[in-house]
């Protein structure tokens, strides 16, 4: 995965955001959008946001507009602004689950994960979507909310023999809630044996006892350089549930706390990892 889970959510809402709100808007709005668009693509936020900002003069009751420009504040990393402006955009069109979406994806990176949980609530209960249900289930990952997040897995994973690796990872990250949990993991049994041999078919066969704890974490570094640090991470989150799932709190916490320290990733086991570290600590006070 190019994005993690916590982020491609907030570029999808941009990109059909920006290229449906010219329908109905003003000639002179439609243009400053298009040309906001261009500049930020072009990583001219300045530019975008000053464009945006004649837009909304233009059109101040256009909900959409400070959806648009809350996206490009929030990929700016302004998380506070871009917060004001989905609100304001909630405050005009109540029913709109793009702007409780991108309220929550906002305060997620914020680092306000109860207020992100319960605008992605609200945008779920307006649009029930797989996509949201997959920001979700990361989400209730990252709060250790385990059920909940398999639950959501369930919901986002539409087709389960989809041999896309996004989707073969969805698999994955429910089967080792899976073994946490306890329910049967036969579903991963079913749909692995059509998978081609590679490392993610790796994972689900240690996460299926086919393939010994040290046998996986070696696999992890066999691999082109560049991607050594990011299958590191993974194999550590991985073998971390597994023990978890083994009632092993001490080995859990060793993992966990060794994916977190990978340097030079951009992965949601990190996040994932952090989460469960957090569920450890509770559980031994």
């Amino acid at each position: 995965m190019n994005l993690p889970l916590i982020r491609r959510g907030l570029v999808a809402v941009v990109a059909g955001l920006l290229l449906c709100s010219c329908a109905d808007k003003a000639k002179e709005a439609a243009l400053l959008v298009d040309s906001a668009r261009a500049k930020a693509n072009a990583q001219d936020f300045t530019g975008a946001l000053a464009d945006l900002d004649k837009a909304v003069q233009l059109q101040p009751e256009q909900a959409e507009l400070y959806v648009i420009r809350g996206a490009v504040k929030g990929g700016h990393g302004d998380f506070d602004q871009a917060i004001t402006d989905f609100s304001k955009a909630i405050s005009l069109k109540p029913a709109e689950a793009e702007a409780y979406g991108a309220r929550g994806m906002a305060e997620h990176d914020k680092g306000d994960l109860t207020a992100s949980l319960a605008d992605l609530n609200k945008a779920l209960e307006i649009k029930p979507e797989a996509a949201g249900f997959e920001y979700r289930a990361g989400l209730r990952q990252s709060l250790g909310d385990a059920a909940g997040a398999f639950d959501d897995y369930n919901k986002a994973i539409e087709k389960p023999t989809d041999l896309d690796p996004h989707v073969r990872m969805l698999c994955l990250y429910r089967a080792a809630l899976a073994r946490r949990l306890g329910p049967d993991t036969g579903g991963l049994t079913q749909i692995i044996g059509a998978w081609p041999n590679d490392w993610l078919t790796t994972i689900g066969l240690f996460l299926n006892g086919k393939i010994s704890e040290p046998d996986f974490l070696a696999s992890a570094e066999k691999d082109t350089p560049k991607n050594v640090p990011e299958r590191e991470c993974r194999a550590d989150y991985f073998v971390g549930m597994l023990h978890l799932a083994n009632h092993d709190n001490v080995g859990a916490r060793k993992y966990f706390s060794m994916c977190g320290a990978v340097e030079n990733v951009n992965a949601p086991e990190q996040e994932f990892a952090h989460g469960e570290l957090k569920q450890i600590d509770k559980a031994s006070k």
